[in-house]
């Protein structure tokens, strides 16, 4: 009976934060009457600024989250630093969206100079490289592979150098999230590179309906994926930062935790 209440402790006391669960509700409220609100299934939302307030109030909720844990956690903490830069690109991804809200055509390039910031950010939190050269090789080949599936269809020079860019940042900041769970195994790295991967996930079905061939309901996955992994990637920050010590294995594999 000792261990069967184990799971529940941990992830009370341990694995979410005490700090800003409130937070994490109310955005995950938010998504539910985004959804809600607009059938995604059907039609794009409207250009409206209502429903561009819809659209960003899940990320200043949990850009509020990750300024809560920042503000109640001590200056002894040695990755403090990495909660400000992914503060920094979730602010860049609000200003994006805010910029999306204005119809004109030029919006487009500062919007995704957002964006291009958000991805630094992020890969800068995430640390540098902890593979080994095959395999930093082998994953921006990967890389490469998705970005030529989809190039042969834009008709744009301009728009293929930034996708190739922006692949190039996007790979760059999935890779270090998953070197560092290969190195590290806890909880909030491997929460940290699911985000990540999902961000690959979501922009990848995005361009690939956009140039190459639609997909059945792009829009809803492309939104879900979207909000999914910004969670993940703050989540899991916190989670490094508050539980650094929680190690995977232990959680996985030990034996008396399933009792």
């Amino acid at each position: 009976m000792q261990y069967s209440a184990m799971p529940i402790r941990l992830f009370r006391n341990r694995i979410l934060p005490m700090d800003g669960k409130l937070h994490i509700i109310l955005f995950i409220a938010s998504i539910n009457v985004y959804f809600t609100r607009y059938d995604f299934l059907e039609m794009a939302p409207p250009d409206t600024v209502l429903a561009g307030y819809d659209k960003i109030a899940p990320l200043w909720l949990l850009t509020a989250y990750v300024a809560t844990v920042i503000k109640t956690s001590t200056p002894q903490r040695d990755n403090i630093a990495e909660l400000f830069y992914i503060q920094l690109g979730l602010l860049a991804t609000i200003f994006s969206e805010i910029i999306q809200m204005v119809p004109h055509i030029l919006t487009y390039i500062p919007s995704n100079g957002f964006l291009l910031i958000t991805h630094v950010s992020y890969s800068i939190a995430f640390g540098a490289y902890r593979g080994t050269r095959v395999s930093n090789i082998l994953f921006f080949l990967m890389c490469l592979c998705g970005f030529l599936s989809i190039q042969v269809q834009i008709k744009s020079y301009t728009i293929k150098a930034f996708v190739m860019c922006y692949s190039v940042l996007l790979g760059n900041s999935a890779w270090r999230a998953a070197t560092r769970f290969q190195d590290e195994k806890t909880i909030g790295t491997c929460i940290s590179w699911i985000g990540a991967m999902l961000f690959i996930y979501s922009d990848y079905v995005f361009a690939y309906n956009k140039w190459a061939h639609p997909i059945e309901n792009c829009r809803f996955l492309v939104t879900l994926t979207y909000y999914a992994a910004h969670f993940g990637i703050a989540l899991g920050e916190t989670l490094k930062f508050r539980a650094n010590k929680i190690n995977l294995e232990f959680l996985i594999w030990n034996r008396p935790y399933f009792m």
